[in-house]
């Protein structure tokens, strides 16, 4: 480790409070809350930092993941590489993912109730249950109303 590198390492523990295993950073964080420094004239996360000062470079199409899913800690105990795929999956399978689902994603002009409704009332080749009838009904285009009633769209109702 070179000179520079401990001295980092002495201010960032100085900004730094133990809760349990972690060590959370009390400095400037990003929207998402990982810790945020200027090295060397650039703007970087500062968990990718300490990995890379302790543990050595991060390989190009890498990431550095949080074994503790707290982005303020920086606790290099904590942080092993992985690639944004892992990463995408491991925040699946732990149940921190967004849900953009039905009415929860902002561009969604229908409700869970209309999306059924509108799939119970569809009838191909219909003048009055037909997608360009019902488009008509719930001011969205048929192209909305065929995926609905494919289940292209709305997939997590039944």
């Amino acid at each position: 480790m070179t000179n520079t590198a401990s001295t980092i390492l002495e201010k960032t523990k100085a900004k730094t409070v133990r809760h349990g295993e972690c060590e959370l950073w009390q400095g400037t964080t990003s929207p998402f809350g990982y810790g945020v420094v200027r090295y060397q004239g650039k703007r970087m996360r500062l968990h990718r930092l300490i990995y890379t000062l302790i543990k050595g470079e991060i390989p190009e199409g890498m990431v550095v993941m949080h074994q503790c899913d707290t982005p303020a800690c920086i606790n290099p105990n904590h942080l092993h590489l992985g690639t944004a795929t892992a990463n995408t999956q491991d925040m699946h399978m732990k149940g921190r993912a967004p849900n953009h689902k039905g009415r929860n994603n902002g561009m969604a002009k229908l409700t869970d109730d209309q999306v059924l409704a509108i799939r119970a009332r569809h009838q191909y080749y219909s003048r009055t249950n037909g997608a360009s009838a019902i488009s008509r009904d719930y001011g969205v285009s048929s192209v909305s109303i065929d995926g609905i009633v494919r289940r292209l769209t709305w997939t997590h109702l039944p």
